[in-house]
């Protein structure tokens, strides 16, 4: 680590301020900006920092268009989801593999 402040700020009751970067990364020009505030003074700097590269998925989405409520309705009460005793005996991750297939399965 390396301090990047190359000015000092000796101002009376001030406090030494510091910018460290590792010593890898190119040197960062720090601006001192005074507010005109007592005598509290800003440090301003530019980081370049490196990103990972965005990371794309390809979703595939159903046309609502064709959607009926209703019948999506009447289906989702006949189905395995509305049955009590379709599902008392299942372990705590299947209800939501229940739930994910019946939908998916009256969704398509």
């Amino acid at each position: 680590m390396f301090n990047r402040i190359s000015a000092i700020l000796l101002l009376p009751a001030a406090t030494l301020d510091v910018v460290c970067t590792r010593n890898d990364v190119p040197s960062p020009t720090v601006d001192i900006l005074d507010g005109g505030l007592s005598n509290h003074h800003l440090l301003r700097w530019s980081s370049h920092l490196c990103c990972p590269a965005p990371v794309y998925t390809t979703s595939v989405r159903r046309c609502w268009r064709s959607f009926n409520p209703d019948t999506f309705q009447a289906n989702l009460l006949t189905s395995a989801l509305c049955d009590v005793l379709s599902y008392s005996d299942l372990d705590s991750d299947s209800p939501t593999s229940l739930y994910d297939s019946i939908i998916t399965e009256l969704l398509d």
